[in-house]
């Protein structure tokens, strides 16, 4: 979207190739940060669920062969 929008946002007094080379700085800007969020979200996910298995407040988990039932 800022690829087409961001040009004339800036007036035409701005370069068009500047105002898209700064469109696509900031969506990589995006991406590395929603990157980052989840990054941080999954460690810290690991390490709660990595804390409730050691403390027993997690139930072992049992694997089943069923084929032989």
């Amino acid at each position: 979207m800022l690829w087409f929008e961001l040009p004339c946002w800036m007036g035409p007094d701005w370069p068009v190739i500047h105002a898209r080379f700064t469109a696509l700085l900031a969506g990589k800007l995006l991406q590395i940060a929603v990157e980052l969020v989840l990054i941080v979200t999954t460690t810290w996910w690991e390490v709660q669920l990595g804390r409730a298995a050691r403390e027993g407040v997690l139930p072992q988990a049992i694997v089943v062969d069923r084929s032989k039932l």
